[in-house]
This record gives C-alpha cells, structure tokens and sequence, in this order.
C-alpha cells in the first residue's frame, strides 16, 4: 500500500480537549467553541487519547482519506483496504521505507494496542448550535461512531480499514475547516536541492516516538501561525511551566508528551531531558530554516536579574513562515 502524500492534522477543539483533559464517559461533556456556542460530546467507554494517540488518528485519516481518493478517481470496487502498524508508523513519520526490529518490537505492540482500544471507542458529537452558527446545513446535527473504522484480523497485526464509514472527529473537523494540511516530506525532512542549487542535508535524528511528536507539535503550531484566519498570533512554544486554568497542572509540549518533572529521581536527572530535548527541536527548526520554511527562531531563557539567563523555557518562531506546498 502506498503512503498517502499529504498529512492531515485534526486541529478541532474536540481533539485538543481529548488529549488534554479526561473526559468523563456516559454524559455530555460540554466544549465551548468560541462566539458563546456550546457543543457536546459523548463517550461510551472511558479510553486513553494522549497527542501520540491523535497522530496516530491523523495518520490512519490521512491513510483513509488518500485510499478514498484512489476508490472513488480510479472507480476501484474495493470497500476496505489491509493496513499494517508498519504503515502507520510509516505514514506518522514520513519514511516510507520506515522498518521496525522484528520480533517482539515494543512500538509496533505499542501501536496495536493504540489501534485496538480506538477501534473500540465510541463518540458522538451534538454541535447543533454550532451548525446554526455557521450557517451549515445538509449535516446531520449529531455525528457519532468509532474513533476508527478499524478492525484487526484475527491471529495476524493486520487491521482491515473500512473506506465506506467516516471518523466523526474528521468528519466534524473537515466541516467546519479545522485540518492542517502537510505534505509527507515536512515529516520525513529529507535532502533538498534549493533553487540555487545548494544541498541540504536531511535532518539527522532516528524517528523515536519523542521525535515524532516534536515534529507534529512543531509543525501544527506553525502553521496555525502561518493560517492569518486562525486568528492565532502567539510565536511563544513553551516547554514546561505551570498551567495558567488549572491549580497544580503543568502545561507546555513537554507536558503534552507526558515528560514530566516527577518521573526523574534528580534535578540532573530532569535537566538533562530538557537539554537533550531542546537540542532535538533545534535541529528539526534548523532543518525548516534551511529549507526556507521558516525565517527564523530564537531560544528564549529565563531571566535571572538584568541579563543572565537561566535555563531555555522555550523557542519563539521569529519573520516570515512559507507555505510547506511552495517549498
């Protein structure tokens, strides 16, 4: 099976809810969508959905959506395709020659656990307020079924992809234009011959779980800023800080990654993962410079005094961001 060429991120408030709070099951949890509009969801099942959990969704979207195309331009009868968690992970990285170690490979059970439990989980969305706001119509206002339309193949890692059933949070989301766009190649960071004819060298770091991440958090908070319609302006990424809503909470992408402060036995400990993460995100951002995706960035530090810093807090995306089709 091919690997689709485009990467879509599910960018929706119902998303962002889910992987960043629990949400209770078997009651409408109540979402505020902005203008004053309230929507709903409903869980059946409590289930985990951490932003490793929404790539995957993304991934297995992006798969779907492409597979659709080819069904519907190509007029292909067939109504499923046959996935593996090796395309998967294919597709979340953007290496399409992306292999994992044989044998008892911990991110490819990691990746069918994820797949099983999502392919269980039930939601519905009740956004009739929100329909009304936006002047939409000819959709149902309740948009509800399996988180994915996937099930495994018995004794095998293979999972059937059903092409005729929809995801509801892409379904949602694509209505009201709340996708991110990416070609595939933002993802792998490949080499690139510039139009004056210099090379760029591929970015060189081996596609953990962690890298992964950085580049999707990266990515969608770039061109969130890229998108003027966003209405979102704020050039800050932060790591690690506490939550501003929420009393004893941390927030930042660390956070969002689950790397946290309590889970290291020492304060080395703790700095030394914030360095090395730190020296990852610089280097996918001095990929995305030297492409000309980006202008520029800056590290940002804590001030301690007039002008010492202590510690990076974070980067700040600094000029002018391309659009990733023109690169």
């Amino acid at each position: 099976m091919k690997i689709p060429t485009i990467f879509y991120m599910n960018n929706c408030k119902i998303i962002q809810e889910l992987y960043k709070k629990d949400i209770p099951a078997m009651e409408r949890y109540a979402i505020s969508v902005g203008n004053g509009k309230i929507i709903y969801i409903a869980l059946k099942n409590p289930f985990s959905f951490s932003y490793y959990e929404k790539i995957v969704c993304d991934a297995l979207y992006s798969i779907w959506q492409y597979q659709r195309y080819e069904m519907l331009t190509k007029e292909r009868k067939q109504e499923s395709v046959i996935i593996t968690p090796t395309q998967v992970l294919a597709c979340m990285s953007g290496k399409k020659n992306i292999r994992m170690r044989q044998g008892n490979s911990e991110k490819e059970e990691k990746l069918i656990e994820i797949m099983e439990n999502l392919s269980h989980a039930d939601l519905a969305i009740m956004w009739e307020e929100e329909m009304k706001d936006r002047h939409i119509e000819g959709v149902s206002p309740v948009i509800a079924g399996k988180m994915l339309p996937i099930q495994r193949i018995d004794g095998t890692k293979k999972f059937k992809l059903d092409l005729k059933r929809t995801l509801p949070l892409y379904e949602y989301a694509s209505t009201i234009h709340q996708m991110i766009r990416i070609p595939e190649r933002m993802l792998y960071c490949g080499p690139k011959i510039l139009e004056d004819g210099m090379r760029i060298s591929p970015l060189r770091l081996s596609n953990t779980d962690e890298v992964i991440q950085l580049k999707h958090i990266l990515l969608q908070r770039i061109e969130m800023l890229r998108n003027e319609k966003n209405g979102f302006h704020n050039r800050s990424i932060r790591y690690y800080y506490p939550s501003h809503k929420i009393s004893g909470k941390m927030d930042g992408i660390f956070s969002l990654m689950n790397i946290k402060e309590e889970n290291y036995n020492s304060a080395s400990a703790w700095s030394n993962k914030k360095q090395s993460l730190h020296k990852q995100i610089r280097k996918i951002l001095d990929y995305y410079c030297a492409i000309g995706y980006l202008e520029s960035y800056k590290d940002v530090g804590e001030i301690e005094g007039h002008i010492r810093r202590k510690g990076i807090i974070g980067i700040d995306i600094v000029g002018e961001i391309k659009n990733p089709d023109e690169i």
